[in-house]
C-alpha cells in the first residue's frame, strides 16, 4: 500500500522532498548567520526575557514590522495562557495581524490560515458555505478554534464555520500548533487557533470600507470606536456581503461532468459591540455579536439542488475580569454563545425540513503567579455546559419529535514554566484532569523544552496528550448517534530549530501524531446514510518550515509541509486518511515603495483522497493572487486579481468547484 502510495499520491517523490527539506535546513543556518552591510556591522534584534512575566491583561501590543509572519518579539497570548514573549514558547508558533490578513486578502480568519505552516482548510463551496481549518493533520473537530480566548467550536458539530466572522472585525490571529489540551482541554488535539477581535480604541474615529467584486458580489463595513472618557471605551462595527457566484465549471477528468452552479447566492451579516474599561480594583471587557446568513445550498454537485436553501444565526457574548493578585493576576471569563440552522430543501419526493439549536454556556477561572525567580505557575478550572435541539420532518411523514440533548464538562489544570536566571533552558510541566458527561473522563499531562542555542537560535521540543469529545451530532442525533463512543486519545509531539536574525526568521520542525479510538462515519444503509464509530486508529507525521526575509525592500515569507505519513492502522493495510494532502505550501511578496504597495500571493495543496476507501483522487491544486494597494491621506484603494489560473477545480471537498478568476476592488478609509 506504501508503494501504491507514493506512486499515486505523493506529487514530489522522495528524492525532490528530502532535496527541499535540505535546502531549507540550508536556509536556517544562513538565516541564523549575522548579516553584513556595507560599511556597517552586523546587530542582534533585542531579545525578551527568557522568564515569562504574568501582566494584567492581554492587551495587543504594538506590532512589529507587518511584513514579517513570525513576529518573534512579540507578546502572545495562546501558547502558555498568560502573556508570553513569542520567542519564549516552546511551541510553534504564528501570529498574524490584521495587516497580514489584509494583504493576502483575506475575507475570512480561515483565508490567512491557508499560509500557516501545517495548516488545511475546507471550504464547501463558494462566499457563506461551510468553511473549516485543521492543523498538523488532526480533522477540524480534532483542532480547537477560540474567540479571544473561550472556545468557540460548536457543540452539536465539533466545528467552527469560519464563514461566520468576517476578517474586517479580527486584530489578529495567534496559531499554536501541536496537542494542547492540558491548558485548553477538547478538540486541541492539531493545535489551537484562537482569533483575537478588534478591541476598542483609546480615541474616537471611524472606520469604514467597501469592496466591488466577481459577479456583483458587493462588501461593505463600518466600525466606530467612541473613544476612552472616564476610563470607559467602545467600539461598535457591523458589515454586510452579497454574492451571486453562479457560475459553469468544466469536467474534472475521471471524477466529475461539466455543469453550472447555480443557488450559490448568499446574504452574511455582522453586528458587534465590545465595551472595557476599570471595575474597581478589575479591567472588564464585555462583548456581544451577532453573525447571520442566508445562503443558497445546492450540495455537491452529484445531487445538486436548486432549491435548497440554509439560515443560519450565531449569537455570541463575553465578559472578562482580570485583576493583579499576590505575584500575578487572576481572570475571570464567563460566555454564552447560541446557533440556530435552519435547512430546508422541498425538491420532491425526499423534501425535508430540519432545524437545530444549540446554547453553550461556560466560565473560567485562572491564575498565573511568579512563585520565585525560577516557577511561573498557571492554574484554573473550566466549565462548561451545551443545550442542543434536533428537529427534522419529511415530505408525506409527520413530523418527529424534537431531541433535546445535553452535555456538561468540568475540568482543572495546572502547568509550571521552570526557568533558572541566566540559563538557557526552559521546561514547562502540564496537567489536565476532566470530566465530560455521558463518557469516561480525560487526563492529560504535557512537557515542553526550549533551549536557547545561541542569541539567535532556539531547539524545542514537545509532547503531549491530547483528547477529542464526541459531538453532541455523533452521540445524540436521533436515529444516526452513537451515545456509546468514547473521546479520541492522541499522543502528540514535536521537535524543531528556529533561527531569527535582523530581518530573517526561519523554522523547521518535525511532528507526529498517533491516535487511538478514533470516530469514523460508517455506511449504514444503501441511501449513504451514516454513524459514527470508535474503530479506527490513526498515525500522522510531518515536517513544516518556514522562511521570511527582508531582501532589497523586498518581502518574502515562503511555507511549506509535507505529510510524510497520515495513515488510517485498522485495516490489514495502511490507508491514507481522506483529504490529508500530500503537502502544502504557500508563498507571498511584496514591496512597498512610498504609498504604493503590489504584491503576489501564492497557496498550494498537494493531491489528497476524498474517501476513507482511497479510491477518489482530487489532484494537487494552486491558487495565485496579485494586488496594488495604493494608500492615500484618508483613503487606501486596493486592486486584487484571484486565482490568476483560472482553476474551478481547486476543490478543497470534493464535489464542491470553486469559483474561477476574478477581480476585486477595494475601497477603506484610513483611520
Amino acid at each position: 500500500m506504501r508503494a501504491v502510495m507514493k506512486a499515486t499520491c505523493d506529487g514530489a517523490g522522495t528524492g525532490v522532498r528530502n532535496a527541499l527539506l535540505a535546502c531549507i535546513s540550508v536556509a536556517i543556518l544562513i538565516a541564523s548567520q549575522p548579516a553584513r552591510a556595507a560599511g556597517a556591522p552586523s546587530g542582534a534584534r533585542p531579545q525578551p526575557s527568557a522568564t515569562a512575566t504574568a501582566q494584567p491583561s492581554p492587551a495587543p501590543t504594538p506590532a512589529p514590522k507587518a511584513t514579517v509572519l513570525k513576529k518573534i518579539d512579540s507578546i502572545v497570548v495562546t501558547a502558555q495562557r498568560h502573556p508570553t514573549a513569542l520567542s519564549d514558547t516552546p511551541r510553534e508558533n504564528y501570529l498574524l495581524l490584521e495587516a497580514d490578513l489584509e494583504r493576502v486578502g483575506a475575507r475570512t480568519a480561515a483565508d490567512a490560515l491557508r499560509f500557516i505552516p501545517a495548516a488545511v482548510v475546507q471550504q464547501y463551496g463558494a462566499a457563506g458555505s461551510l468553511q473549516t481549518a485543521a492543523l498538523r493533520g488532526a480533522s477540524s473537530a480534532q483542532t480547537l478554534v477560540l474567540i479571544d480566548g473561550r472556545p468557540a467550536n460548536e457543540a452539536d458539530t465539533g466545528l467552527f464555520d469560519f464563514s461566520s466572522i468576517p476578517a474586517d472585525s479580527v486584530q489578529r490571529l495567534e496559531i499554536v500548533e501541536g496537542g494542547s489540551s492540558t491548558l485548553y482541554g477538547s478538540a486541541a488535539i492539531g493545535g489551537v487557533i484562537n482569533i483575537l477581535t478588534k478591541q476598542p480604541g483609546a480615541t474616537t474615529h471611524v472606520d469604514s470600507g467597501m469592496e466591488l467584486g466577481y459577479r456583483g458580489a458587493f462588501t461593505r463595513r463600518i466600525a466606530l470606536d467612541l473613544g476612552r472618557r472616564n476610563g470607559v471605551a467602545a467600539r461598535v462595527d457591523g458589515s454586510a456581503v452579497s454574492a451571486d457566484d453562479a457560475f459553469d465549471y468544466p469536467a474534472l477528468p475521471g471524477l466529475e461532468a461539466a455543469g453550472t452552479r447555480s443557488n450559490d447566492d448568499a446574504k452574511i451579516r455582522h453586528a458587534g459591540l465590545t465595551v472595557s474599561g476599570p471595575l474597581g480594583a478589575m479591567s472588564a471587557t464585555a462583548a456581544f455579536g451577532v453573525d447571520t446568513s442566508a445562503v443558497g445550498s445546492p450540495g455537491s454537485v452529484f445531487f445538486a439542488s436548486s432549491l435548497a436553501r440554509q439560515q443560519r444565526v450565531y449569537q455570541r457574548s463575553a465578559l472578562d475580569l482580570s485583576a493583579p493578585a499576590w505575584r500575578g493576576t487572576v481572570s475571570l471569563q464567563l460566555y454564552a454563545d447560541g446557533k440556530r440552522l435552519h435547512f430546508y430543501d422541498p425538491t420532491q419526493p425526499f423534501a425535508l425540513d430540519t432545524l437545530a439549536t444549540g446554547i453553550t454556556r461556560g466560565a473560567g477561572i485562572r491564575t498565573t503567579q511568579a512563585l520565585d525567580r525560577r516557577n511561573l505557575l498557571t492554574a484554573g478550572f473550566d466549565s462548561r455546559a451545551d443545550v442542543a435541539t434536533f428537529s427534522s420532518a419529511f415530505s408525506g411523514a409527520p413530523a418527529a419529535p424534537a431531541a433535546v440533548v445535553r452535555d456538561a464538562t468540568d475540568a482543572w489544570y495546572v502547568q509550571d514554566e521552570m526557568h533558572a536566571p541566566q540559563a538557557p533552558f526552559t521546561a514547562t510541566l502540564g496537567w489536565r484532569h476532566e470530566s465530560i458527561q455521558g463518557t469516561s473522563g480525560a487526563t492529560v499531562p504535557s512537557v515542553g523544552l526550549l533551549e536557547r542555542l545561541g542569541p539567535h537560535a532556539d531547539a524545542q521540543a514537545n509532547y503531549a496528550r491530547a483528547f477529542h469529545t464526541p459531538s453532541l451530532d455523533d452521540r445524540y442525533y436521533p436515529g444516526f448517534g452513537d451515545p456509546s463512543l468514547q473521546p479520541e486519545y492522541s499522543a502528540t509531539f514535536d521537535v524543531g530549530l528556529r533561527s531569527h536574525r535582523d530581518n530573517r526568521t526561519a523554522s523547521l520542525t518535525y511532528f507526529g501524531s498517533d491516535t487511538n479510538n478514533l470516530i469514523v462515519n460508517v455506511p449504514i444503509d444503501s441511501f449513504g446514510d451514516l454513524k459514527p464509530y470508535n474503530v479506527n486508529r490513526a498515525r500522522v507525521r510531518g515536517v513544516s518550515a518556514a522562511l521570511e526575509a527582508t531582501v532589497g525592500g523586498v518581502c518574502a515569507n515562503i511555507s511549506y509541509s509535507d505529510y510524510l505519513t497520515a495513515a488510517d492502522l485498522t485495516a490489514g493495510k495502511p490507508m491514507r486518511l481522506a483529504y490529508r494532502p500530500t503537502a502544502t505550501a504557500s508563498a507571498q511578496l511584496s514591496q512597498r515603495l512610498g504609498g504604493l504597495e503590489y504584491g503576489l500571493t501564492g497557496a498550494f495543496v498537494g493531491k489528497r483522497f476524498a474517501d476513507a476507501a482511497n479510491t477518489r483522487l482530487l489532484p494537487a491544486y494552486l491558487l495565485g493572487g496579485a494586488y496594488v494597494r495604493a494608500a492615500m491621506r484618508t483613503l487606501s484603494i486596493t486592486l486584487r486579481a484571484e486565482n490568476l489560473g483560472n482553476n474551478h477545480h481547486a476543490e478543497d471537498v470534493f464535489g464542491y468547484p470553486v469559483v474561477g478568476s476574478s477581480l476585486s476592488v477595494r475601497i477603506s478609509t484610513v483611520p
